[in-house]
């Protein structure tokens, strides 16, 4: 079966252009690009007490039922406390690892694992007081359980 002369043609005039579009782009000097954000983060000096925060809300934001409390009970919104716990969590395993800081200042996140968990029975999730109801329905919780009693007693008059 024949091809077509338009057809050869078509093909022909493609095949020029991506050659000579190839060779162009060979020839051109490559500009100088820049990455616009670096992967590596400078080693910047980190004192204790930022250690100290920094693994505290890396414990919560790496535990579902502190991370939960902790988002319940921020006043400053969702998003805002989700950026604060993630951010902790991305700045921690360079200081985990760091020698000279876990000398200076101790294993500051095994400290943070355990006071998280004692905070926690105790009511508190960081500098926020967390209850089983939850800080933001507290003032619901009463109507709540008057609710639930007045159910409980209709259900015993029957």
């Amino acid at each position: 079966m024949p091809s077509s002369p338009n057809r050869q043609l078509s093909l022909t005039l493609l095949l020029a252009f991506l050659i000579t579009h190839t060779l162009a782009l060979a020839i051109l000097p490559t500009p100088n690009l820049h990455d616009r954000q670096t992967t590596t983060t400078p080693s910047l000096p980190v004192s204790c007490l930022e250690y100290s925060s920094i693994a505290n809300l890396s414990t919560i934001g790496l535990n579902a039922t502190l991370r939960a409390a902790y988002i319940q009970a921020a006043p400053d919104g969702t998003d805002h406390s989700v950026t604060i716990l993630n951010g902790a969590e991305a700045k921690l395993p360079p200081l985990k690892v760091d020698v000279a800081l876990n000398e200076q200042c101790g294993n500051l996140t095994s400290v943070a694992l355990v006071e998280a968990g004692n905070n926690f029975t105790r009511g508190i999730v960081a500098q926020y007081r967390v209850s089983g109801a939850g800080v933001r329905g507290r003032e619901r919780a009463g109507s709540v359980l008057a609710g639930c009693l007045v159910v409980v007693g209709m259900v015993l008059m029957l």
